[in-house]
């Protein structure tokens, strides 16, 4: 918690930021397939629409941010790139995007672009899982227990990712990353994952510090700096990650309301903005404590944090 100090006369504080990051946004699909050897995708039972990304715009509009949109870039994959890495997907030297190409594609592209303002679109990965032999491993870029990837494969995912990008005009490369399924490392400088981020642009990370593998001690439990890239812990607010329409919980104490694209949105998708409005009313209160602000972007969230 920020401490409030009251000198009789006046009180006064450092407010703590409150950035919000979805997970997971970019899939067309909501189907998790993840028991034949397929993603997660978003574990919900419609496909999504340019109607979803609407919503992220609109939270982010009516409360004066960029919320974080975590993206996974696969089903934008306009030109089967992605045959070239069959690490990347479940299909792997077979990928064949053609039933997700059409122009929900551009709508979708179009919201995202025309609403920068008020969405920031975040690395999250092209897959979010690892394939060999038509069998995933988790994550996309860290084994569990925060084992790098090979350095190369590492690097053809994120050109990849970019890549995607770059067929949607939906560049440039994005300066926030957020690991797949949280799985992470740093400490080990050079031979880390920090210091491919960087060279991709990317700043900011946000992921459970405590869990992520540590070569060396973080600065700070909830904050730590390497190669130039600020790590900040997410927290967690116990929302289930495939829930559409999440009732929210309010939080104080932590930088990040970390949440998932389902929790945004209905099932309905027309009535995705009835309950972007009952997110919009539960935390407009939090701009007006003396603890508290919401932040406008990611790097007043993370240096206000610091």
């Amino acid at each position: 918690m920020t401490e409030i100090v009251d000198n009789g006369t006046h009180r006064f504080a450092i407010p703590m930021p409150l950035q919000i990051v979805i997970d997971d946004v970019g899939w067309w699909s909501g189907s998790n397939d993840s028991e034949v050897g397929g993603p997660y995708r978003t574990g919900v039972d419609r496909d999504h629409g340019p109607e979803d990304y609407t919503a992220i715009a609109e939270l982010g509009r009516k409360l004066g941010m960029r919320p974080q949109a975590a993206f996974i870039a696969c089903e934008w994959d306009r030109e089967n790139i992605l045959r070239e890495i069959p690490t990347s997907t479940w299909m792997g030297r077979e990928w064949d995007n053609s039933r997700w190409v059409g122009p929900w594609l551009d709508e979708a592209a179009d919201v995202l672009r025309e609403n920068r303002n008020h969405v920031e679109l975040v690395a999250h990965g092209v897959g979010h899982e690892y394939w060999e032999g038509g069998e995933f491993t988790r994550a996309e870029f860290h084994l569990l227990g925060g084992v790098m990837r090979p350095r190369q494969e590492v690097l053809r995912h994120l050109e990849a990712f970019g890549r995607i990008l770059d067929q949607n005009d939906l560049g440039p490369f994005p300066e926030s990353y957020v690991p797949p399924a949280f799985i992470h490392s740093f400490g080990n400088g050079e031979d880390g994952m920090q210091p491919i981020l960087r060279d991709f642009g990317i700043r900011f990370v946000s992921t459970h510090i405590c869990t992520a593998k540590q070569f060396a001690p973080p600065q700070n439990e909830r904050l730590t700096v390497e190669c130039g890239v600020m790590l900040v812990d997410r927290g967690n607010v116990g929302i289930p990650w495939y829930e559409f329409a999440s009732e929210p919980r309010w939080v104080t104490g932590q930088p990040i309301y970390g949440l998932h694209w389902p929790n945004l949105l209905h099932s309905d998708p027309s009535r995705n903005l009835e309950t972007v409005d009952r997110w919009v009313e539960a935390l407009s209160p939090y701009d007006h404590l003396l603890d508290g602000l919401l932040a406008p972007d990611t790097a007043a969230c993370w240096t206000q944090f610091a």
